[in-house]
């Protein structure tokens, strides 16, 4: 089965040159987990101004249906987030992305449903990241695919993935 994606949300943010805005990316780490497995989502904004970029509105980042947050969110963005265990939210309250830097936000997920394997879409909409810097003009997008789980007493088997699942040229 395939799972709609979410969406991040975020209010008003200053108006700065698309070339020099903050830009977001996210991340499963791995890539491919068997049912009821875990996976790190990584949310990365980077800031490529001179200028620290202040959060002016929280980022949210709304999992997919049947993906849920299952342990503790942390961030490097020198402010607080918050993801109650078994929603589907993840929220940077406020915070920071350095000059010319970066910062992140991780937390651990899973799928909780014997009958919904397949690929979870989760994607941070252009404009959901608001700073002193300006917002993000284009979206960030990842992909969470959840293998069936296999049966009682059946043979084992094995999932391999890779990270990072690009390797640049």
């Amino acid at each position: 089965g395939t799972s709609g994606g979410g969406t991040g949300t975020g209010g008003p943010g200053g108006g700065v040159d698309a070339g020099s805005t903050p830009t977001i990316g996210k991340s499963f780490s791995p890539s491919t987990i068997a049912l009821n497995g875990v996976s790190m989502v990584t949310i990365t904004l980077n800031n490529s101004e001179k200028t620290v970029a202040k959060l002016t509105a929280p980022l949210t980042d709304m999992l997919p249906q049947g993906l849920m947050v299952a342990g503790a969110a942390r961030t490097t963005c020198a402010g607080p987030v918050t993801a109650v265990m078994d929603s589907r939210s993840v929220t940077l309250v406020s915070g920071s992305i350095p000059a010319e830097g970066s910062c992140n936000v991780t937390v651990a997920v899973n799928v909780k449903c014997s009958q919904c394997p397949g690929n979870y879409y989760n994607s941070i909409a252009a404009g959901a990241l608001q700073t002193s810097n300006g917002m993000n003009t284009q979206p960030a997008l990842a992909t969470l695919t959840v293998s069936p789980a296999p049966p009682a007493g059946g043979a084992p088997y094995l999932i391999k993935s890779f990270w990072p699942d690009t390797i640049m040229p």
